[in-house]
């Protein structure tokens, strides 16, 4: 876990102790002490120049999914980890990514909360690798699509500069960002004691390499926002373009009703669940720092903390001003979304919970123990999915009510607001509305398959991933290798929605509105 030095007030990472889990987007990590690539790195030492980034958008599809580095990597180990007790869980990504540490550290120390997650930025956007992940290669922002390219890990500096951390690569532990001039395009190279970055409470990245006075900050270059927009070290202005963490969003739990800040306008009010209701106490933005942060009605923002620093099961969680990175009071505000859908505390090893269960307005959360049951699953809003084409919607027949049978055709319809036009993309590849998991029906990978919805099993048919061509999102199931389109390209509302052979074709092109926690 993170010590600090209370005197300094500044991280501490001696006693063989191993440093704490920073979050990008909410997400805790850990620097990792995976294998380095080091046969794709250049030996002399010498940096690259910045030029033009050559875009990693493929003209068209590969055959296999993983002949793409594009598409997310298959989580192996999730049966494990939900089969396993909760330390097995916090390791399950161990051997992949494991921080850096002393040999006395216990096996405790060198579990990272969750592993690496992606850095988003300007507009919904991921920070992402521009080409194959050596030195060298330039950063810019993509459309989010969950790349092993778009995950990032986040570790303090191993020196005395508080509050500092730097940005590695997954899969080296020296391969950091950085830029070698003002105003360049940020690129990777070996890390040494200038990549430093500082988080600051308005979602803003401060760049220590850039300039010792800390007047520098990642920056999406021009404020553009189409894909491959470089990203370049510029002069701190907090505007959107610099702002990086969740765009403000609902998280949504039992019984669909939403995390409530409960006004936001004092310190020590309780978190409740609450009915959703589109209050501004009700929208959450994750930080860079991992803090979890709402406003109050005149737009003054406050911080989900637990009480006292708290970590026995049943402690409360409140609102509260949002600490500074160095404060060693902040651990009790970092929280880190687990793949299991949970919010997870580093501090305190527990996670957000409902006690007993209980569905009406105003209980108060807590922290409780992990144990990944649906008083613990948080979502992000359901939201539609639009096919660009026609401009309508991925639909379940029927399903107004809000429950359907397995196997009910899923269609295309006019956008109506109905519940069953709402999804969430999920971290795992699935696609969730109405409790149930897009599916094809009887998991048949032939052209003209019909899609369906299915209680969630996690068969591989129920797998999806998205896979952005010239800035467009197509989906693709990852069971047939297959495109999802619209039978016979046809418009008409009832049209099924069918496995196709991608074409890029516009009747397969799909916005996706909502996403769980990546």
């Amino acid at each position: 876990m993170l010590r600090l030095n209370e005197e300094a007030n500044m991280i501490n990472v001696a006693s063989g102790r191993t440093a704490a889990v920073l979050a990008v987007l909410g997400v805790a990590s850990s620097l990792t002490a995976t294998p380095a690539s080091s046969d794709r790195l250049p030996t002399d030492g010498k940096s690259q120049q910045v030029g033009n980034p050559d875009s990693i958008v493929s003209s068209s599809f590969p055959k296999k999914l993983h002949d793409s580095a594009i598409y997310p990597i298959k989580d192996t180990q999730r049966e494990d980890r939900n089969n396993g007790d909760a330390q097995d869980q916090e390791c399950a990504h161990e051997a992949a990514y494991t921080l850096a540490r002393s040999e006395e550290s216990s096996k405790e120390d060198q579990c990272p909360a969750v592993p690496p997650q992606t850095f988003v930025g300007y507009k919904g956007k991921c920070l992402d690798v521009d080409g194959p992940v050596e030195r060298g290669a330039k950063l810019v922002m993509n459309t989010c699509v969950g790349a092993a390219s778009q995950k990032w890990v986040v570790s303090p500096a191993e020196d005395t500069h508080s509050g500092q951390f730097r940005i590695v690569r997954p899969e080296s532990a020296n391969l950091c960002v950085t830029t070698h001039d003002v105003g360049g395009q940020y690129q990777l190279d070996s890390c040494t004691d200038g990549n430093r970055f500082n988080a600051r409470m308005d979602g803003t990245v401060y760049d220590f390499s850039s300039s010792t006075t800390s007047s520098y900050c990642l920056d999406v270059q021009g404020a553009a926002t189409s894909d491959q927009t470089p990203v370049i070290s510029y002069s701190c202005h907090g505007n959107e373009n610099q702002q990086w963490g969740y765009p403000s969003n609902p998280i949504r739990g039992l019984a669909s009703k939403c995390i409530d800040g409960n006004s936001a306008n004092e310190d020590r009010k309780p978190v409740l669940l609450y009915t959703c209701n589109d209050q501004p106490w009700q929208k959450w933005r994750v930080l860079a720092t991992g803090q979890i942060v709402t406003q109050d009605g005149s737009g003054n923002s406050r911080c989900m903390d637990v009480r006292d620093v708290g970590t026995a099961d049943e402690t409360k969680v409140q609102m509260y001003t949002c600490r500074k990175l160095w404060d060693p009071l902040w651990v009790a505000q970092q929280w880190a979304p687990k793949q299991d859908g949970s919010l997870f505390n580093p501090n305190s090893k527990k996670c957000l919970h409902v006690p007993g269960s209980a569905t009406a307005d105003v209980t108060e959360l807590q922290i409780y123990t992990c144990n990944a049951t649906a008083a613990q699953a948080w979502s992000p809003n359901p939201q539609p999915i639009v096919n660009k084409d026609s401009g309508k919607c991925l639909d379940i027949k029927g399903g107004q009510g809000g429950t359907v049978d397995n196997n009910t055709d899923v269609i295309l319809y006019d956008c109506n607001s109905g519940v069953n036009q709402k999804w969430v993309f999920q971290f795992d590849g699935t696609i969730r509305s109405l409790s149930k998991c897009l599916d094809v029906f009887n998991g048949a990978s032939s052209a003209d398959s019909r899609l369906v919805a299915y209680d969630c099993n996690g068969s591989f048919s129920q797998s999806f991933s998205e896979r952005v061509i010239n800035g467009t999102p197509y989906l693709i199931n990852m069971n047939s290798d297959m495109c999802i389109g619209r039978r016979n390209a046809s418009s008409v509302d009832g049209t099924n929605i069918v496995l196709a052979e991608c074409n890029q074709t516009s009747q397969q092109q799909w916005d996706i509105q909502s996403r769980g926690w990546r």
